[in-house]
């Protein structure tokens, strides 16, 4: 997955859900997400959220399949 593609699909669908989730990405994803590098990646590092929210598993797996992965 492309870090900037898959963070810009996660905030549409956290803005669909009525959830807001702030966080620190560190690493190569944040690299990619300034623009540094354009290589792809299977996780994201980041900091403890910022403003935790409750996510139930349900949302996440939703999330999952809308990016196309899992079944």
């Amino acid at each position: 997955m492309f870090p900037r593609e898959t963070i810009e699909a996660f905030d549409a669908h956290l803005d669909a859900c009525s959830l807001a989730f702030d966080a620190v990405v560190i690493g190569g994803s944040a690299l990619a997400l300034l623009g540094v590098t354009t290589r792809q990646t299977r996780d994201f590092d980041i900091l403890a959220p910022l403003h935790p929210v409750e996510m139930g598993a349900a949302t996440l797996a939703n999330l999952g399949r809308r990016l196309g992965h899992g079944g």
